[in-house]
């Protein structure tokens, strides 16, 4: 069962607020439209206190990129999870690995799939600097997307992906990690 955001935020936002109050007042969130955007992924069913685990995201990253470069495809962009499903009360999670693409509508890979989102409204917010600043601020930013969904009544049923973590910049395409951009965005109808 995956938590709606609404119903989340109503029984965890105090826990995952409690003494963080400082990095909201500083979060500005705004409406757009993310998509459409296909993904070429590594699913994973995770437990979620897995979800920081760099390893994992470094394994995904590297088959990926073995992939990529043995096909000779080439990334539209940079590397994203996707959140699948989120369930508080399992403390399990399903989530996606994966680069933006282009042109390509399927794998002979039985551990890669594709992932296409359609066009789709979108509540965001932008981290910037290095991952040891972002990650931390990713524990608050989240439940605050979730909360601002709910409290604007935005429809989020029936999503194959309720949220994107978007690594626009990155060591790969920047090498100061004050200039690492990172866009957190939460789909909506």
């Amino acid at each position: 069962m995956r938590y709606g955001r609404s119903r989340f935020c109503e029984k965890y936002w105090p826990r995952y607020f409690q003494g963080r109050i400082d990095i909201l007042i500083y979060m500005q969130i705004t409406e757009t439209v993310f998509g459409p955007k296909t993904y070429l992924a590594i699913k994973k069913s995770i437990a979620i206190s897995q979800i920081t685990d760099k390893d994992m995201y470094d394994q995904a990253g590297k088959k990926l990129g073995e992939y990529m470069a043995a096909h000779e495809i080439v990334p539209a962009g940079g590397w994203s999870v996707l959140y699948i499903k989120w369930d508080q009360a399992a403390q399990a999670a399903e989530i996606a690995i994966g680069f933006p693409i282009v042109g390509i509508d399927s794998t002979n890979d039985a551990e890669i799939s594709i992932i296409d989102i359609l066009a789709k409204n979108a509540s965001m917010t932008t981290l910037m600097g290095p991952y040891s600043e972002v990650s931390p601020k990713l524990a608050t930013t989240h439940p605050a997307l979730m909360k601002h969904v709910g409290e604007k009544g935005f429809n989020t049923e029936g999503l194959e992906v309720f949220a994107v973590e978007e690594y626009a910049t990155n060591p790969e395409t920047e090498s100061d990690p004050q200039k690492y951009v990172t866009n957190v965005y939460y789909l909506h109808n």
